[in-house]
């Protein structure tokens, strides 16, 4: 079972800083190793996670063609960027979200709303971390709130 965690805006909405500032991924994507918090306070465990930087629908990924990078990434955990809506693909994020939960059977255990856009509802879905202001707060700020929402140390 693969686990992911979302950020989901409109261009410009700081999601690439944020990924940059919550895991030092400046381009591109990659298997990183990440320090998680046990459960019940035990020793964090460091848990090996597949980052993207970008968006899949900037980078005119499918949800199935993401789903399969995430799968070839052999990580259980994977940390995403979804626009949306993509006026180029016509991809929105709900597409990815339905791809992942219902086709591949995995889970998103944390989604982050950057931007005014409505969040994604459904029965599998997160309520989300939001950050209606993205655009004005400092990437540092919105990765330090996700840290401590997702369990990232």
């Amino acid at each position: 079972m693969i686990n992911i965690w979302a950020i989901v805006g409109p261009a410009n909405a700081r999601q690439s800083s944020t990924v940059r500032a919550l895991t030092g991924i400046g381009n591109g994507a990659r298997v990183i190793q990440i320090h998680y918090a046990a459960p019940n306070g035990g020793t964090p465990q460091t848990i090996p996670t597949y980052v993207r930087h970008s968006s899949a629908q900037d980078e005119e990924l499918s949800p199935q063609a993401l789903c399969n990078q995430i799968s070839a990434s052999r990580t259980s955990r994977s940390i995403i960027i979804l626009r949306h809506l993509h006026k180029k693909t016509g991809y929105h994020a709900h597409h990815y979200f339905d791809q992942i939960i219902k086709v591949n059977n995995w889970n998103i255990v944390g989604y982050a709303n950057l931007g005014l856009s409505a969040a994604i509802a459904g029965n599998q879905i997160p309520i989300p971390t939001h950050f209606p202001n993205a655009r004005a707060e400092p990437a540092n700020l919105i990765a330090s709130k996700l840290r401590t929402a997702w369990g990232i140390v």
